[in-house]
């Protein structure tokens, strides 16, 4: 009998790691349901488009969130430079597989202008959070994003998804899925050549 209920556990086990070996080799994790989305009621979340009169910022949807410390962050106080805006979450693997390439990016472009923003969707208690971004060395603003931030920008179906805003606050390209470091670095460079050239 104890050799059966072993039996199980090890077959039970394997499966286990087996399944979490796939999840890892995945470019995107769908996010299917709602409390994946990030229903914290403590997040204050607004989502603002320009007016026509406005000339301050451009086509991407400027929102004021809140970061793991509680201090308010306003996306369109970055105008001037150019933003890598990441949705993500610390239980997806291709999220996490991809920070090392942000932080890299960030300390190598930063005098020129780079700035990279995490739009944190996970659910649960900002000292937990607060921990796994340390623990990931994350040298950049992260925010607590939900329905509102993903809705305003077309929808975020799957993770993670990374948009690029130009100078002006303009999007100019969006990735679903894991992309190698090359992909955003040599968009970055092309939005800082046309910036000389202007």
């Amino acid at each position: 009998m104890l050799r059966k209920i072993l039996m199980f556990w090890k077959v039970f086990l394997f499966v286990f790691v087996m399944l979490g070996l796939v999840g890892c080799s995945s470019e995107a994790v769908s996010v299917k349901n709602e409390k994946q989305l990030s229903n914290d009621l403590e997040r204050v979340e607004k989502v603002e488009s320009s007016s026509p009169g406005e000339v301050s910022w451009g086509n991407a949807p400027d929102f004021t969130l809140s970061q793991l410390n509680r201090e308010s962050f306003t996306l369109s106080s970055l105008k001037g430079k150019v933003i890598i805006l990441d949705f993500w979450a610390t239980w997806c693997p291709p999220c996490r597989k991809g920070i090392p390439d942000f932080i890299a990016l960030r300390e190598k472009y930063k005098e020129q202008g780079l700035e990279v923003v995490g739009v944190l969707l996970d659910q649960g208690k900002r000292a937990s959070l607060e921990s796994k971004i340390e623990e990931m060395g994350i040298n950049y603003v992260v925010v607590l994003g939900g329905r509102e931030v993903t809705q305003a920008y077309g929808g975020v179906r799957a993770i993670p998804t990374t948009f690029i805003i130009d100078q002006n606050g303009n999007k100019v390209e969006k990735y679903v899925g894991l992309n190698p470091k090359e992909t955003f670095e040599n968009k970055i460079k092309e939005l800082f050549a046309q910036e000389v050239k202007e």
